[in-house]
């Protein structure tokens, strides 16, 4: 998943305006497969649904221990409401102790020192597991508790070719979770419902002799001892593996089929691969379908009840040149983009999950809420009333900069409700977004695409209430990106009025573009604006 390193393998009254000025400034503001096809197809939309009962959500979710382990039990417990108001019932802490090369290090108090044992990082890591109990336990969510991982070994080194470095990682976790049991089984019995193993197999060829030698040696014996007595809390074990396009399909089923037979891990859950690269949306439906069909042969033929959630990845690996270095392998996956890969997965799934929490947190200190909010409203909304986002741009981060030497004074959330829809709603002046340009320097909005897509037409509403300084622009220029060149297909001026404009522009003929970029010349010192369609 997306922190793995692989070898292999990202009112119009003045008054009302110029309170509105100061809080933007301010920023307060088989047949088995077929009959479930066929049962999914009848599930309905709306909240408050368990699984089975609501087709394409997420109700999983996964946090990476490393990247926020800076946040407050009470940003903890925000976050999750947060996840909880979009459906998220489960997250799955990816692994809760790093081995290997690069040192260790543990996510909660465990008797095993870390490399750097002492420093106030390595200290404050260790509390990343008790915050995530605390904070699911007051929200009545799930958690899957990681076990142990150590990238470089496994991806890099194919330490999992040697029989004895398997044996030792299964013990290594097993007495983690017997640590982890014991510190927070009795209060957190109820939160704590699973383990996650983190070492993930993979359909690549690299993998097909070792099949049998991964189920025998690690998955076998680990998931043995956490089944064997309630020292581990007899609690589901779950693993996520990752398919490649290009690999072959017969080989990963019967792979599947040898690690579910020889184990006693109860959930699997494939990665769809669409955020890493290693699956398209094309592709990938046969791949999730042919991965059902070993789990429910292992079913059928081995007494087992092996569930398959679908792990949908929310981040984009390879963004579009010119994203910001800043945000770049850190922006989520296009709204619209995640949306199909649930169309796609939920079919063939029981339940949907995602990889991570990162992109879509506007909490912890760690996240981007800026680029996060955009995507988290739109999600929102497609979670709640099964609305997807008008136009290609919905959901995008807006990169807003000067186009010269200048001052921009902007709402940290300006540069993601510029695309959250709500301009299609007339007389919502409350949500447009004030930019303030020293000098009536121009500026640019610019929107980086994760794929190429087809564009017709663009749009942009701007507010203008003369009496507090907030103007229409002089004019606006269109260029769309391609090849990382701008191409400049119209400038639209304005004549000075009261109350809204819409500005739209369409180049002479549909054209594939990387991203679009508005340059804005003021016609004041404030720029009121809302929403920026693409079409």
């Amino acid at each position: 998943m997306g922190t793995f390193h692989r070898k292999s393998k990202t009112g119009t009254r003045i008054v009302q305006i110029l309170i509105f000025a100061c809080l933007i400034l301010f920023g307060l503001g088989g047949s088995s497969v077929q009959n479930r096809i066929e049962a999914k197809a009848a599930g309905k939309a709306g909240p408050g649904y368990s699984d089975g009962t609501l087709r394409n959500r997420v109700s999983g979710i996964f946090i990476v221990p490393e990247l926020s382990f800076d946040a407050t039990d009470e940003q903890w417990y925000q976050a999750l409401k947060n996840m909880k108001d979009i459906g998220i019932d489960t997250v799955i802490v990816q692994y809760s102790y790093r081995t290997g090369s690069h040192g260790s290090q543990a996510y909660f108090p465990y008797e095993q020192q870390d490399t750097q044992a002492g420093t106030a990082d390595a200290e404050r890591k260790r509390s990343v597991i008790p915050s995530v109990l605390t904070a699911a336990d007051r929200l009545n969510m799930k958690v899957f508790a990681g076990l142990q991982i150590s990238e470089n070994e496994w991806f890099d080194k194919d330490m999992f070719k040697d029989d004895g470095w398997l044996r030792e990682q299964s013990r290594l976790s097993l007495s983690l979770a017997r640590s982890l049991w014991d510190q927070y089984g009795s209060r957190y019995g109820k939160v704590l419902t699973g383990w996650y193993l983190p070492f993930e197999f993979e359909s690549a060829e690299e993998y097909y002799p070792y099949y049998q030698q991964i189920a025998e040696q690690y998955y076998a014996p680990l998931t043995a001892g956490l089944k064997k007595d309630n020292s581990c809390g007899k609690l589901d074990v779950m693993v996520s593996p990752l398919m490649f396009r290009n690999s072959d399909m017969t080989a990963w089923q019967d792979g599947v089929k040898a690690i579910l037979a020889g184990s006693q891990i109860d959930i699997i859950a494939p990665q769809d691969g669409i955020g890493y690269g290693t699956q398209t949306h094309g592709s990938v439906g046969p791949w999730i379908q042919a991965t059902r069909q070993a789990v429910d042969e292992v079913n059928q033929n081995w007494g087992r009840k092996v569930k398959m959630w679908v792990n949908c990845e929310n981040y984009a690996r390879e963004q579009s040149g010119g994203i910001p270095e800043s945000l770049a392998g850190k922006m989520p996956m296009s709204i619209n983009k995640f949306i199909e890969s649930m169309e796609v997965a939920a079919p063939y799934a029981d339940k949907l999950i995602t990889f991570s929490i990162h992109r879509w947190d506007t909490v912890l200190e760690s996240s981007l809420a800026e680029v996060n909010k955009s995507y988290y409203e739109a999600y929102k909304e497609y979670y709640t009333n099964g609305t997807k986002p008008v136009g290609l741009a919905g959901g995008y981060y807006v990169d807003i900069c000067p186009a010269q030497d200048g001052t921009l004074t902007v709402n940290e959330y300006a540069k993601a409700g510029l695309t959250d829809g709500s301009a299609r709603e007339e007389g919502k002046w409350e949500e447009y977004r004030g930019i303030r340009s020293e000098g009536r320097k121009p500026f640019t909005m610019e929107i980086r695409f994760d794929d190429p897509v087809r564009i017709s037409r663009i749009s942009s509403n701007y507010y203008a209430e003369s009496k507090a300084h907030i103007m229409l622009p002089e004019k606006v220029r269109y260029e769309y990106i391609s090849q990382m060149s701008y191409v400049n297909f119209y400038t639209d001026t304005f004549t000075q009025q009261e109350g809204v404009s819409k500005s739209e522009a369409a180049p002479a003929e549909p054209v594939a573009a990387d991203g679009i970029r508005i340059t804005v010349f003021p016609g004041g010192s404030w720029t009121f604006l809302d929403d920026i369609r693409v079409e």
